[in-house]
């Protein structure tokens, strides 16, 4: 009888037990849930602390770069500059190709004219080609090969003037003076 009592008792307390335990385990999960709830929360005061910074920080750059100091050249979209690798891709039938050089003593006289070129009623569309462009870089030669179908094939060494017509170089003209002059022609 003894040993029927004793494992009575040990049932009661296995059951006791057990409860016990349960109670612990929910106490754990509703602690780890609470633990990733707050680690949410700090994540999110994080991004908006970055965000609120960020903002701050694009707003105040924003009104240091205000348009009332871009002059109405720099709000231009350039159609008028190409790259060597585009001279013969143009849409129209009949236009020139500038190609320049920063470095050239006649940027300025060359830029004037080109742009009083422009300017004329029945002007041909003028393109120009920056060759200090790294995009251009593989067409930059000492010796120039202009008069050529294939595009891979041309090269420049110079200050360049070229009439493209259907597709095909018409005329080219080689030299800052040469160029220069040519400009000058065909503006009046």
């Amino acid at each position: 009888m003894a040993r029927k009592t004793v494992n009575k008792n040990n049932k009661k307390n296995e059951k006791k037990d057990y409860g016990f335990k349960n109670k612990e385990t929910k106490k754990q999960k509703n602690d780890e849930v609470t633990k990733l709830v707050e680690m949410i929360l700090v994540v999110l005061v994080i991004f908006a602390g970055f965000y609120i910074i960020t903002s701050f920080i694009t707003k105040k750059q924003s009104n240091s770069n205000s348009t009332e100091n871009v002059s109405e050249d720099d709000k231009i979209i350039q159609y008028d500059e190409i790259l060597i690798g585009n001279i013969f891709n143009q849409p129209n039938n009949e236009y020139y190709v500038l190609l320049t050089n920063d470095d050239s003593y006649y940027k300025d006289s060359l830029n004037y004219y080109s742009q009083s070129y422009n300017q004329k009623e029945d002007a041909i569309r003028l393109y120009t080609v920056d060759t200090n462009d790294l995009l251009n870089k593989s067409y930059i030669a000492e010796q120039s090969n202009i008069n050529v179908e294939n595009i891979k094939d041309f090269k420049v060494s110079t200050t360049t003037l070229i009439l493209i017509k259907d597709k095909k170089i018409q005329k080219a003209i080689e030299g800052d003076i040469e160029v220069t002059k040519e400009l000058i022609e065909i503006s009046k």
